[in-house]
This record gives structure tokens, sequence and C-alpha cells, in this order.
């Protein structure tokens, strides 16, 4: 009966990325169904090693319980659950990053899934069109549309497909399948027109093409060029929106940067008058109605477009000290073991590294750590990095 159940264990966590990018109910179920089994069958040979930088995650979310629970705005329960409930998917990425054969298997499954995706994230981008929801038209810019793939906001889809990104082109011996399975994450977050991850798919790009092995620096320096031309050409309005963003054109268009701007300054007023445990989980849209400039056009923006501005907002500057030196940790950790290894367990140590990276870099301009389905991936990938042993 335990061996039935440990393949069922098994089989669900090498399918969670997959279920991740598909739906984030049957990705919330299949975690509780993962948690149940794992401590169920007593998975403590899944641990990692390295067990420190999840002690810091656990002080991480006592802050955040103690800053919820003492929130002099309200005390949101429900959505503090919720958040917290991502730090599951550190389970799934520990029994399948426990064997590289596990891992290659899931993100062969997520490799696949991927390419079908860029390809209707191309037609979303062109007609504007969710199928899934019968929402039409998408959010449009420059006369064409922010693909959504199978989520629900486009920087959501934006979010995984930059995760993957390093990660699926390490499924094979080959280098065809793979540079299929990067082209594929490049044309989908070119079709978002989400311009910290295409930043962020450009710094994995030349990274990995200089320190990657032979076969990273095929698919990666391909890949580089692919997304350079595919921004210009096929997703002309991609490269117009990210053009304007940098302000290395001359053309006048209205920028969205004044107004992320705005909000980072009025976040720090927020932190100046709650350093200690900050406002509480998801009292954001309360508090800044009292603290915007007057004239700002914006009434409601939900958050700061900023993770660690977030975590300070919310948590206080205890929890965002706590929170970016778990990073730290995790990326030293990382790096060493890339640095200390060899063959395609040194590939793999270099895409969890990329990875992580990406996001965090993606972090600085927008929420990504705390939207679900970025955030259950990333844990999962956390995870896997921090048990891969090879």
């Amino acid at each position: 009966m335990n061996a039935t159940l440990r393949q069922v264990l098994l089989s669900i966590c090498i399918l969670f990325p997959v279920f991740v990018f598909t739906s984030i109910a049957l990705s919330n179920l299949t975690l509780g169904l993962i948690v149940f089994l794992f401590f169920l069958l007593d998975g403590r040979d899944e641990f990692p090693k390295q067990f420190f930088p999840i002690w810091l995650l656990i002080v991480y979310i006592v802050i955040q319980f103690l800053s919820t629970f003492f929130s002099p705005i309200a005390s949101n329960w429900s959505s503090w659950i919720e958040e917290m409930s991502v730090f599951a998917a550190l389970i799934p990425g520990f029994v399948v990053g426990k064997d590289k054969q596990r891992l290659e298997r899931s993100l062969f499954l997520l490799g696949l899934l991927v390419v079908i995706l860029s390809i209707y994230s191309v037609y979303q981008y062109f007609y504007g069109w969710d199928l899934l929801r019968g929402r039409r038209p998408l959010l449009a810019l420059f006369h064409r549309y922010h693909a959504t793939g199978l989520q629900d906001f486009y920087l959501t889809f934006a979010g995984l497909m930059g995760l993957a990104f390093p990660l699926v082109g390490l499924t094979t011996r080959y280098v065809f399948l793979p540079l299929a399975f990067t082209i594929a994450c490049g044309i989908g977050v070119l079709a978002t027109m989400a311009r910290s991850m295409i930043l962020g798919l450009l710094f994995g790009s030349i990274v990995t093409t200089i320190f990657g092995s032979k076969k990273q620096k095929i698919i990666y320096g391909i890949s580089f060029v692919c997304i350079i031309l595919f921004m210009f050409s096929i997703f002309s309005a991609t490269g117009e929106r990210l053009s304007y963003g940098l302000e290395v054109t001359q053309k006048h268009q209205p920028r969205g940067d004044p107004t992320r701007i705005e909000l980072w300054h009025t976040s720090m007023k927020i932190i100046r008058d709650y350093p200690i445990l900050g406002i509480g989980n998801n009292n954001w849209n309360t508090v800044f109605e009292k603290y915007r400039k007057k004239d700002f056009s914006f009434s409601s923006t939900a958050h700061p477009h900023n993770d660690y501005l977030s975590t300070a907002v919310e948590y206080g500057i205890g929890a965002l000290l706590v929170f970016l030196l778990f990073w730290v940790i995790v990326l030293y950790h990382l790096f060493q073991k890339w640095r200390n290894s060899s063959g395609d367990i040194r590939e793999w140590n270099l895409g969890f590294l990329v990875s992580i990276i990406i996001l965090l870099i993606g972090s600085v301009f927008q929420n990504y750590q705390t939207d679900a389905e970025n955030a259950l991936f990333l844990w999962f990938i956390v995870g896997a990095a921090l048990r891969f042993e090879g």
C-alpha cells in the first residue's frame, strides 16, 4: 500500500509544474494532496541537507503572522493563509529535486506544454481573445494585446514563462527540443509585452551563454538572438513598449514608469510611519488612499509593484531584512553548488540559479512573489534546487 501511495506522490509531484501552468485550482488541490501524502509517508529523506534557509523562511512567516495579528488596519487572515500556503510548494520541489531523472521528466513535460502555450499566446497577442474564459478583447497596447496564456493576467503568464526559461533547456541531452522549449518561453514572454520579464530573459540568456556548458551556450545564445529579432519584427509592439520604458526612443508616448516611481515613493512614506510590523497583509489599498499624492491619477493599485517594498510595507523592515537574507543565502548556496559541480549537474545548478535570479530581478518592478501561480512555481524551483545533488 505504501509503495502505491509513494508512486502516486511521485507522479503528482512530477506533474506539479504542469498543473501550475494550467490551473490555479488544480494546483492548490494537488498541492494539498502532496502535503498530506508526504507527511503520511514520512518523507524526511526528501528534505535537503542545507536546511538553514528554510529556518529563515519560518522566521519570516512568524513575523508575517505577528504583523497580521497586530495590524493597525485589519487582520486579513484569509488572504494571509492563502499567501502562506504557496510555501508548501517546496515539498514537491524536494521530492522531484532528489533525483535528476525526476527533474528531467517533470520539466520535459512542462516544455511540451510551454510550446503549446507559446502558440496560443501568439494568437492572443494578435487577436486578443482569451478562449478559455470567452473574454475579448484582452488588454490592448499599440494595436496588439497582452497575452495571458491559460492564466487570468498577462504578468502571471510572463512570470511563469520567465521562471521556466533557464530550466526547460536542460531536459534532454539533445539540442533541438531544449532549444524549441526555450524559444517557446521567449515567445510567450514577448507576447505578454511584460518588460521586466523580457529584461530578465535577456539577462538569463547572456549569463547562461557566458558561463554555461557548450550545450547551454548554443541553446541560450540562439535564444537570445531570436528574442532580439522577434522583439523588433513579429512582436514589434513589445519592442516599442520596451523602448519607451527604457527611454531609448524620442517618440512621444505616455509611460507607466513615472507611475511606478510614485508608487515606490508612496511606499517609502508608509514604511516610515509603520517600520516595525508594517500595516498587515492586504491593507495596501486602504492606506494608499491616505498617502498618495492628491493629483495622482490612480486611486487603487493593489500593491507597490515591487516585492521588496511590498514586504516592508505589509510586514515591516525586520521582515524585509529576513526576506533578503534568505535570498542571499539561497543564491550563495546555489552559486557554490554550481562552482563546485561539473557536467550536467553543473548545468542544472546554473539553471536553478539563473531561474531564481530572473524572478528576483522582475520583483524589483512587479509583485511576482505574491502572485499565487508564480509563487507556487518559484517555491517548487527553490525546493528542487536546495535538494538537488544529481
